[in-house]
């Protein structure tokens, strides 16, 4: 078993009031050298129709090189639980496994959400992936993309 633990250089947890909200949803995020997408989407977070728990993890390839961005979130003030750490990335997969390592526990949570940096979320995405898991009975997300935003262009995905 991998101690995610030794990645980490820092680490914080924001607290909210009221985080005993069924279903609990725990999104996960990691984020390079990116502080403007970090951000939006921590705050895309914040904003959803259900109370949701967001893990962030902030990594580099060099920790000497380049900036700890966590004090750039440190004031969104969540509906939610905002867990961060800053340290050295290594695998990518790996890198999301540190970002679950940062919630309390696993057990507590009913759905894990992978939520990217650099994606647009409506305010009721969570809420969507939700009905969709209970109208199809889905083990994980089976739910396609209505498009993709390519620069400043929209190519649907419907037709």
């Amino acid at each position: 078993m991998i101690d995610y633990s030794s990645f980490i250089q820092e680490k914080e947890t924001i607290h909210n009031k009221n985080n005993k909200i069924k279903p609990r949803i725990l999104a996960i995020s990691t984020s390079r050298n990116r502080p403007s997408f970090v951000r939006y989407c921590a705050l895309q977070m914040k904003h959803q129709t259900v109370s949701i728990d967001h893990a962030i993890f902030l990594n580099t390839h060099k920790l000497e090189e380049t900036r700890n961005f966590i004090s750039l979130l440190t004031d969104i003030e969540p509906n939610h639980n905002l867990f961060l750490a800053w340290g050295e990335s290594t695998a990518p997969h790996h890198n999301h496994c540190i970002a679950m390592y940062l919630a309390p526990s696993l057990a507590d949570y009913d759905v894990v959400l992978k939520v990217d940096d650099d994606d647009v979320y409506r305010s009721d995405y969570a809420e969507k992936v939700l009905e969709d898991f209970d109208k199809h009975k889905w083990g994980v997300s089976g739910t396609l993309s209505e498009g993709l935003l390519l620069d400043d262009m929209w190519i649907s995905s419907k037709k």
